[in-house]
């Protein structure tokens, strides 16, 4: 629903996309890997969030001036490019501290690659 949304099989295609979509899903479990093996964190990952950043983060470089909005604070506004440095600052800030309700690598390893 969310991809839907965000429209961005319409401005890639649907084979682009797809290739998009999986290759971000390989390296972001990748990333994860990585990162977990390198600091002794435990945990599964699967990618799919890791997708899914790759595509926030295509769309927030590819249409950076975009107004967006939360679903939950939709008289909220804020531009593209300003999602996804903040999404990204929060990644970081969670590796950094260890966070572990998010796969943050991961999460930073699909930004990067959709970006």
């Amino acid at each position: 629903m969310f991809l839907f949304f965000l429209g961005t099989v319409a401005a890639l295609g649907k084979e682009q996309f797809v290739g998009l979509y999986m290759a971000a899903g390989c390296i972001s479990s990748l990333t994860s890997l990585l990162y977990k093996s390198a600091f002794g964190v435990s945990g599964l990952s699967l990618g799919a969030s890791g997708a899914i950043m790759a595509i926030i983060g295509y769309v927030c470089t590819a249409y950076p001036d975009t107004e967006m909005s939360l679903i939950f604070l939709p008289f909220v506004h804020f531009k593209a490019h300003h999602a996804i440095k903040a999404i990204m600052t929060l990644d970081a800030a969670g590796i950094l501290f260890k966070w572990q309700f998010f796969d943050h690598a991961a999460h930073l390893g699909g930004a990067i690659v959709g970006m």
